[in-house]
This record gives structure tokens, sequence and C-alpha cells, in this order.
């Protein structure tokens, strides 16, 4: 029963939010962005409580700062694997100093990150863990993430994998092990940020304009070809060692609080 209901706040949550964007998008892009975002938010809150019956504390507003320091470690992430490739003489800068891209980029990396692991992490992660627990969840969550992005320009069947690897398993790792989905919305938004806002790197197939432009050189396994460095094995090098952090938190004994009658608590097995 539990499952069926968040299967029905899936549909109706996803369905209005897109409802919502669909209907703000000729805003200016700032205000479009916050009224969605705010949206989503709000309609998660609405959902878990009036059809799942549950109070999501993985969204919980005391544990906002951890979008903050998930954004941190994202770019810092990120940074690492493109200075691994300058030094391989792979990445080379060709154009700097777009400023104003710094400033402009955040919010929308801010809502892509927030409406995928609403989707993956929010949804799809805590539903599957409360039928076949964690581990199971992190493998169909990581499969299905890397599969979305066959829809992507350029994608091939290596970057789907590199994907489900560096990213499903990372952000579902963050997520699990700490209980907050804040910091997983971090870590992909800044991910995002720092690849195409501040290195100007190809996103997941999607040419950007970014702080820097970039010059790629090598080999499709050091680069990721036209689909973007995410798509590189530097890349899943960089976030396996990354998510073995969250990944040995996972196997520590969980700490089920204690709960009201009636509730549902996230990440009960």
């Amino acid at each position: 029963m539990h499952f069926l209901r968040g299967l029905a706040d899936l549909v109706t949550v996803v369905g209005l939010a897109l409802l919502v964007s669909a209907l703000v998008r000729k805003l200016p892009e700032t205000p479009a962005i916050i009224i969605s975002g705010a949206a989503l938010i709000g309609l998660y809150y609405v959902g878990n409580r009036w059809i799942e019956r549950r109070h999501p504390r993985e969204l919980d507003f005391n544990r906002l700062p951890g979008a903050l320091l998930g954004f941190l470690l994202g770019t810092a992430i990120f940074s690492l694997m493109m200075g691994v490739l300058w030094l391989l003489k792979s990445y080379q800068p060709t154009e700097c100093c777009r400023t104003a891209v710094l400033a402009t980029a955040i919010l929308p990396s801010f809502l892509t990150g927030l409406f995928e692991e609403t989707i993956f992490r929010g949804f799809l992660f805590r539903l599957i863990e409360n039928l076949g627990g964690r581990w199971t969840a992190l493998a169909i969550t990581s499969a299905l993430f890397g599969g979305v992005h066959l829809l992507n320009p350029h994608s091939t069947i290596w970057g789907a994998i590199a994907i489900a690897v560096e990213a499903g398993i990372l952000l579902g790792a963050a997520y699990s092990a700490t209980g907050s989905l804040w910091l997983a919305v971090g870590i992909h938004a800044g991910w995002n940020y720092a690849e195409g806002s501040l290195f100007g790197a190809v996103l997941s197939g999607h040419e950007v304009r970014g702080f820097t432009q970039a010059a790629m050189h090598g080999s499709t396994a050091l680069t990721g070809g036209a689909f973007g460095p995410e798509n590189s094995v530097p890349a899943v090098i960089v976030c396996l060692i990354t998510a073995s952090f969250f990944l040995r938190k996972m196997l520590r004994p969980k700490q089920t609080p204690a709960q009201p009658a009636g509730s549902f608590h996230p990440h009960s097995e």
C-alpha cells in the first residue's frame, strides 16, 4: 500500500510541477525558475503528507545547508577531474572570463538538480528501498539514471553506464547515507554548474557557453567525446572515490527513529 501511494504521489507531484513550469515559461528566467522550484518543493511536501501520509524528513529545511555543502562538493569533484585532464594535456581553456555566466547559471543548475533528485532519490530510491532495501534501490536507481541519459544528444551505451556508475552511485549513496535530499541536490547542481558554466565543457551532450571555453584533446576515454567529460574514465574514477565515503556509511546499521503511530518513515525496511 505504501508503494502504491508513493507511485500516486510521484505521478501527481511531477505532473503538477511540469504544469506549473509550463505556465510560467513566458516569465523572465529568474522568476520562472524560483516559482518552479518553490512549486516542486511545496508539492513534494503536500503530496507526501496527504497522499503518502508521511513527513518528508529528507527535505526538511533544517537540512537546507546541505545543499550548499553539496554544491561545493560537486563543484570540487568536477574541478578535480578537469585538473587531471589538464595535467594529461586533454583539457585546454581557449577563452576566458565571461563573469556574468557565473551568477546567472546558479539557479538553473539548482532547479535541474532539484527536479531530477526529487524523482530519482526523493521518490524512486525511497520507494524501492522500502521494497528491497537500500542496496537494491541504489542499483536500480543508478541504472535508471544512466538509462535516461540515452535520450540526450551524442549519447552512447558507455555514456549511460558511466553516468550510472559515477552519478547514480554517488548521488544515491549520498542520499542514503545522510537521509538528506538537499545534499544530493547540491552535489548534482555543483557538478552541472562546474561542467558547463565554469569550465565551458559539453554538458551531457549539450554545448554550453561558460566562464571559460574548453578545447578537449585525446581519446574519448579521456575527454568523453561529444557527450562531455562526464563520459570519461577519469570522471568515473573521481566520483567512485568520492562515493566510497558515503558507501562506507551505508554499510553501518541504520538507526530508525521512533515514529508516531500510523506514520511512515522513508527509510524503514
